[in-house]
């Protein structure tokens, strides 16, 4: 009885195989996105005030831009 279900588990390869490996990388992908929502919800969010040009950006003075004229 086994050979006869080794020939078979090899003739229906082509059907269970790709199945198999489907099912298996699911489980990985699963995974890798559980790491990276846990890895990001641990990491800071500040990151636009550690730029090397945040600290040299000036603002434009808008509220004496245009009066009496002036351009």
């Amino acid at each position: 009885m086994k050979p006869f279900i080794l020939v078979l588990k090899i003739c229906t390869a082509s059907v269970w195989l790709p199945l198999w490996l489907i099912k298996r990388s699911i489980r990985l992908v699963v995974v890798l996105v559980i790491g990276a929502v846990l890895s990001s919800c641990t990491s800071t969010s500040s990151k636009l005030e550690r730029s090397p040009c945040a600290c040299s950006f000036e603002p434009i003075n808008a509220i004496s831009y245009g009066r009496n004229g002036d351009v």
